[in-house]
């Protein structure tokens, strides 16, 4: 059984903060995130707070090698290795011909104080969704930017220079490696007309060559994966397709494995935008973990294109939509504090 016994408001600034990273590095907690005005690919920053406990949290740190020239997206991702904590933030450019092109930067340290300048050997059009150690390898789950085509699993001996070594059955996001060597990563759906979520599980051990598909068990949005306690968890956003209408409803849902398929634990309050997590085992707990998580409210919108007949008060906040699409005007970081039950 999974217990959720804290959640706690991380970092609250009244714009949209999202898509996070958490690590557990030389005794802290880091957790990163996007900070912008709004939902779309608009000029960001990467902001990053820490945390001894994983309730109280620092002021917010920036990245001053980030060029601004630049546009920061989504999917901001921390791991360890090697001694080293690595941030990789998913990259908007300008391209040749007027074009963006979509790729990864990261960074590392090696005292949590001093960052090196941005590195891109993540090829353009990938993305890497998930590491995870195994026997001082360090292996990942990357996926093409537009959904299509196939995923690619890698490995690299630094966290900066990848080496493919084989695709995956079906776009892979979220990766875990078990303690006895078992990777599993969450597989983009296969049925027509399902858009955004992951419903398969692969399963591949060393060399990770050769991959067995199966039913992942739940419909989920930017799955990420775990281990803790020798439990394998995951975590993402369930009822994405509320999410893709602009309605009220998708919420953050954690999963526990049952050696075939992942069965819901426990869900956090319906919201129009959250997931985008991660897990870490706890500093001093071995049966406790923080996942890191995000929930957005449509608040505040553009007094030019406000429609007051869409209005709608829940619990003294005021909801509206935006010629249709309802854009969350703020978004706040949140840190879950879950115990895990033999």
């Amino acid at each position: 059984m999974i217990e959720l016994v804290e959640d706690i408001t991380a970092f609250s600034d009244g714009r949209h903060n999202a898509w996070t990273g958490l690590a557990a590095f030389r005794g802290r907690y880091y957790l990163a995130f996007r900070n912008a005005r709004s939902h779309t690919p608009v000029r960001s920053s990467i902001l990053m707070v820490n945390s001894t406990d994983g309730r109280t949290w620092s002021e917010p740190i920036s990245f001053p090698s980030l060029d601004y020239r630049w546009w920061w997206y989504d999917n901001c991702q921390l791991f360890v290795f090697r001694d080293r904590l690595f941030i990789r933030i998913a990259t908007i450019w300008q391209g040749p011909l007027d074009t963006n092109l979509v790729g990864q930067v990261t960074l590392f340290t090696d005292d949590g104080e001093w960052w090196s300048d941005p590195d891109t050997n993540v090829p353009i059009g990938y993305l890497n969704w998930g590491t995870a150690e195994y026997n001082g390898t360090l292996y990942g789950a990357f996926r093409p930017v537009n959904s299509m085509g196939a995923g690619v699993f890698a490995k690299s001996d630094d966290g900066l220079q990848w080496k493919t070594i084989t695709a995956l059955p079906t776009i892979g996001f979220g990766l875990t490696i078990t303690p006895d060597g078992e990777a599993l990563v969450s597989g983009y759906t296969r049925t027509p007309g399902k858009i955004g979520v992951s419903d398969r599980l692969l399963r591949a051990r060393p060399p990770f060559e050769r991959w067995e598909e199966s039913p992942l068990g739940a419909e989920v949005h930017a799955p990420m994966l775990g281990v803790v306690n020798d439990r394998v968890l995951l975590v993402g956003r369930i009822h994405h397709e509320k999410h893709i209408r602009y309605e009220f409803g998708p919420q953050t849902a954690i999963f526990a494995f049952d050696g075939r398929q992942f069965i819901e634990q426990c869900r956090m309050p319906e919201t129009y935008d959250c997931g985008y997590n991660q897990i870490v085992a706890s500093l001093d707990q071995s049966n406790e973990a923080l996942i890191s998580d995000y929930r957005g409210l449509r608040v505040g919108l553009s007094p030019d294109r406000w429609y007051p007949a869409l209005e709608e008060r829940r619990d003294e906040v005021l909801f509206s939509r935006y010629e249709g699409n309802a854009i969350p005007a703020q978004a706040d970081i949140h840190a879950l504090r879950l115990i895990i039950h033999p």
